[in-house]
């Protein structure tokens, strides 16, 4: 199914853009997405396709309130077959000595460069 969004200029250089997520399958409701974005319209237009590219290949984040402590458990699960037991042992060691107590109660769609550096 082809997504579909678009692009409404809030103010002088500000442009909300609003994206299908697809359905939601417990309620059978189309799900949205709102992003908003400071530059030009062209620049609205390259992350609106991103974004669209993304979701199309399963890439993309679902912009909720999820948190990186929350995404973390998530990965690990996920990697649980695809690692040996003492890989998984040690990734879940990292992740609850370091990264979770450092950057868990962010919520993942703030995350930036700048949280990862001041942790280390």
């Amino acid at each position: 199914m082809r997504r579909t969004g678009s692009i409404r200029e809030r103010s002088s250089g500000s442009f909300e853009l609003r994206y299908s997520l697809g359905t939601d399958a417990a309620t059978g409701r189309r799900r949205m997405a709102n992003v908003t974005l400071r530059g030009t319209r062209k620049d609205a237009e390259k992350e609106l396709r991103r974004l669209l590219r993304a979701v199309d290949t399963g890439e993309h984040v679902d912009p909720t309130r999820i948190t990186v402590r929350e995404w973390l458990a998530t990965w690990l699960a996920a990697v649980r077959d695809a690692v040996s037991p003492k890989t998984h042992e040690r990734y879940g060691e990292i992740v609850n000595h370091f990264l979770a107590p450092a950057l868990g109660n962010l919520q993942l769609t703030k995350l930036a460069p700048a949280h990862i550096q001041e942790s280390l």
